[in-house]
């Protein structure tokens, strides 16, 4: 028999399964809260892989690919010398200190030069140009009555026919951040900067992984002594980490952001990579509105020279930028600036990276401060046709951030005295003129179109109106050796000999209008010949002359150019009544003076990028008129400076040349445009306001152009020689064929086939003269 089990009471049971519940859910809670901790911790580490792989991809993209925006600089053309070619030692010497060459007793290190009696010693820097690298090289020219007589390289020991310049910085465009900067790497950086820099800035650079310990206790104790900020513990990774990822806020998150990243980027790149993306990245001063950042802009900007070839008191002066670029700017401040050099001296010595000796000497130099263009623009038309013309292959992007090198066809000495000769010209013909003067000039060589030397103002101000490209302005008479060119394009009507009534006109205009032009001189001059009209630039005869061809087949003429403008056939248009640029006029007469072959004027040679060439601009020509025409309109042209309206020209610079003066209604415009036979350029005068200058071509602008052709050695306009083309003696009253015997005759070439009658007065014994014949 089985006995029953004892049961427990009720409240037993329930206070049992009471407790086995709590125990249940407490179990529970704790199994929740783990799983919410670890999903918290998850999301937590999840966040931060995300942020740090964000930093890195930041550290990456930004440091390592492209830290900074580069805008492209531009370069004039480099100078050749050239055995036997005509040049002065006193013009190359001025170049060479143009391009900051130090001029010392010993030629011993790239960038220094040598002047003796009768030469120049000097040795070349390294340079990449877009079609050669320049090695450094020790050459001496000699000099001998304004020509060069031998070029000898010394290392080599022979003699040299040719040789090449580094090229001269013009300027450079102006990046998103208005920041400019010239990079330098490691073979150029002087090794007493390093250490300098480092001693200053961070004394455990090398040792250190990012941050130093030992400098932030070292700056909090000097700080809490001084009872203020007086000295910081970032390190230089620091420092370069906050100028090019971080904002300038001071937070304990930058901070925090400041630590990281600084880490990070000691973990990636190398110390020698972090040291020269600091120098390169800080920033040392101001140039106008655009900063100055690194070392290697900041010695052109204070010295004019590459930081290789700086001194030690030199280089000391750029290093007291770091603290205060503003206060210590050896420009602004230079007794500041001595000081603070005086104070890293002390401090140089002290950690024996310099002898006491050495601090004494260097303490003792003093420095002289040479700023060059490099922080400077040239003219700002220079820049702005470069940008113009480059911007038909680049991007703004590509030109404002890929580090472009523009070589230009730029002479430095041609820029220099068309900017003086303009300075000093139009200051002496203000003093005549009715109203203020503004100018623009643009100088080419004939053959090809190079441009090499254009200003578009009277001061070379860095922005602004580029009267060069955009002053549309009433041409004038410049007009009239197309209308004699769309006659002399129909050689059986019309030839150089041909006779025209210099008489007056009226015509009666489609809207009812009575045109009546007149001469300048308010005179009629009866019969003239075809050429006598276009040399003293009659307004009766060439009107004349334009309504009788036709003012559409002048306007024909006109659209030739391709000057993307429409010109409508008025008669005014025979005497300038349309507004062109002085570019637009330029282009005119390079095809003039390049005998029917258009080759609109450029300024670009080349564009390299990371010293390799991109793109070169050859010369583009295009036929656009019979070379046989041209030939006898540039005869014309010469006519007019020999006995024209530019007659006082031949007299001043004593050779053959060919030219146009050109004045606009009531005054307005002084115009000249006249080429020689290897420069041609065009000058403009006049008011912005279009008021009245007082001044006539031959008056104004002839005399601009007259002061700046003095200085470039130019060579004498030979007549011009074309199979299709010979030359006759005319008499100067009826245009008939005559003797050279006869009295009153001139010589002028005729298209074969197209000749006038003989004189029968004085008929030539001859029935053709050589081209090459001069009587």
């Amino acid at each position: 028999m089985t006995k029953n089990k004892k049961k427990r009471p009720a409240s037993t049971v329930q206070r049992n399964q009471k407790k086995n519940q709590l125990r249940r859910r407490w179990i529970k809670n704790k199994k929740t809260e783990k799983n919410t901790f670890q999903r918290f911790l998850f999301t937590l580490l999840t966040v931060c892989a995300c942020y740090l792989l964000f930093l890195n991809a930041k550290i990456d993209r930004e440091f390592i690919a492209n830290p900074w925006d580069l805008a492209a600089q531009v370069y004039a053309q480099p100078k050749e010398i050239i055995l036997g070619d005509v040049l002065f030692k006193s013009d190359l010497v001025e170049h060479l200190e143009a391009l900051g060459y130090q001029k010392t007793q010993f030629v011993e290190q790239e960038g220094q030069f040598r002047e003796d009696a009768s030469s120049v010693s000097l040795f070349r820097r390294a340079f990449n140009l877009w079609d050669e690298k320049l090695e450094p090289q020790k050459i001496v020219i000699s000099f001998r009555s304004g020509w060069i007589d031998s070029i000898f390289d010394l290392e080599a020991d022979r003699a040299l026919d040719f040789f090449r310049l580094d090229a001269m910085y013009l300027g450079q465009f102006i990046n998103h951040s208005r920041e400019q900067r010239l990079l330098v790497s490691g073979e150029e950086i002087p090794e007493f900067l390093r250490e300098a820099v480092m001693a200053l800035e961070d004394r455990q650079f090398n040792d250190h992984f990012g941050i130093s310990p030992k400098a932030i206790l070292r700056a909090a104790k000097a700080n809490f002594d001084a009872g203020s900020r007086v000295q910081g513990g970032s390190t230089i990774t620091q420092q370069l980490v906050k100028n090019l990822f971080l904002t300038p806020e001071k937070s304990l998150w930058r901070k925090f952001n400041e630590i990281l990243m600084a880490l990070m980027l000691e973990t990636k790149y190398s110390k020698q990579q972090i040291f020269e993306a600091y120098l390169n990245e800080i920033f040392l001063g101001q140039a106008g509105n655009k900063a100055i950042h690194g070392f290697g802009l900041a010695s052109y900007h204070f010295f004019g020279r590459p930081l290789r070839e700086l001194s030690e008191p030199e280089q000391l002066t750029l290093i007291a930028l770091i603290k205060a670029p503003s206060a210590y700017n050896p420009l602004a401040n230079p007794e500041r600036a001595k000081q603070r050099r005086q104070e890293i001296l002390t401090i140089l010595e002290k950690q024996g990276l310099i002898t006491p000796q050495q601090r004494l000497v260097w303490s003792q130099q003093s420095v002289a401060i040479k700023p060059s263009r490099k922080t400077q623009i040239v003219d700002s038309a220079v820049l702005d046709l470069v940008k113009r013309q480059l911007s038909q292959d680049y991007s703004t992007n590509d030109i404002r951030q890929k580090g472009l090198k523009i070589f230009t066809t730029i002479e430095p000495a041609v820029q220099k005295w068309i900017r003086e000769s303009i300075r000093s010209s139009v200051a002496l013909l203000q003093q005549r003129a009715s109203s203020e003067l503004e100018a623009a000039v643009i100088l080419t060589r004939p053959e090809n179109g190079e441009i090499l030397g254009l200003v578009g103002s009277k001061s070379s101000s860095t922005s602004g109106f580029n009267r060069l490209l955009d002053a549309q302005r009433q041409i004038g008479s410049l007009i009239k050796p197309l209308v004699y060119f769309t006659a002399l394009n129909q050689p059986e009507r019309y030839s150089l000999s041909t006779r025209l009534n210099d008489e007056s006109l009226s015509l009666r205009l489609g809207n009812g209008a009575l045109w009546e032009p007149q001469n300048f001189d308010k005179k009629e001059h009866g019969a003239v010949l075809l050429f006598e009209s276009l040399a003293n630039s009659y307004n009766l005869s060439t009107a004349r002359l334009g309504v009788e061809v036709g003012v559409e087949n002048l306007v024909e003429t006109l659209e030739a150019f391709d000057f993307n403008k429409s010109f409508y056939p008025y008669p005014a248009l025979t005497l300038g009544a349309l507004e062109l640029s002085p570019f637009e006029i330029a282009t005119i007469y390079q095809t003039i003076a390049n005998e029917g072959l258009l080759t609109k004027p450029t300024v670009i040679k080349a564009v390299i990028a990371e010293g390799e060439p991109l793109r070169r601009y050859p010369v583009v020509a295009k036929r656009i008129f019979p070379e046989e025409t041209m030939v006898l309109l540039k005869a014309s042209l010469m006519k007019s400076v020999e006995e024209g309206t530019a007659k006082t020209l031949e007299k001043q610079l004593n050779i053959a040349l060919a030219g146009k003066t050109g004045t606009s209604d009531n005054l307005r415009d002084s115009w000249f445009t006249g080429f020689s036979g290897n420069h041609l350029a065009t000058v403009w005068l006049g008011n912005d306001s279009n008021q009245s200058i007082g001044l006539t071509g031959a008056n104004g602008a002839l005399r601009v152009w007259t002061e700046f052709m003095k200085k470039i050695k130019t060579e004498p306009l030979a007549l011009p020689v074309n199979d299709k083309v010979e030359y006759y003696w005319v008499d100067r009253n009826s245009g008939l064929l005559v003797d050279v015997s006869c009295g009153n005759k001139v010589r002028l070439p005729f298209i074969r086939g197209h000749l006038p009658a003989s004189d029968p007065r004085c008929a030539p014994k001859i029935t053709r003269l050589s081209d090459n014949r001069t009587d």
